[in-house]
């Protein structure tokens, strides 16, 4: 679960590290909103010489930047290699969770009942079912991030 206030937290403290220059190109109210909805009494030190990313920021927070990125700082061109790149890691991403939840163990189950003809498995009927939660897993992640 998304904690916003932790995001906006760390989101406003990037947005001040990277200075006027950044914050000047997304909208004044998304400024303002994430402003408001952040923890006021936390105060966040982040290394501009060091790896954000070995910092402790949050996956939540590096999507709110990548967004930001892509929505408001980058020209035509730098946004479309990125969007390219996003792309090729889903698809990474997708074949090492087709390697981590191979179907070819539901094909196994069937060597495992004592008894065939009790609820036999298609081995075909299971790649269906699970490439369908898979898309629907992806498309909920998918719209996760855009939003």
């Amino acid at each position: 679960m998304i904690d916003i206030v932790k995001t906006n937290t760390e989101v406003f403290e990037i947005l001040n590290i990277l200075g006027k220059e950044y914050i000047n190109k997304i909208p004044v109210k998304l400024y303002n909103y994430i402003a408001y909805n952040r923890n006021k009494n936390s105060i966040l030190e982040y290394d501009i010489n060091e790896n954000i990313l070995e910092q402790g920021i949050s996956d939540d927070s590096r999507n709110f930047i990548a967004y930001l990125n892509v929505k408001y700082w980058c020209n035509d061109e730098e946004k479309r290699k990125l969007l390219e790149q996003y792309k090729r890691n889903d698809i990474e991403y997708e074949k090492k969770l087709e390697e981590r939840y191979n179907v070819d163990v539901f094909a196994n189950r069937r060597k495992l009942n004592t008894r065939e003809d009790i609820h036999p498995v298609k081995q075909e009927e299971n790649k269906n079912i699970l490439r369908k939660i898979k898309e629907f897993i992806c498309n909920k992640i998918k719209k996760f991030r855009i939003e």
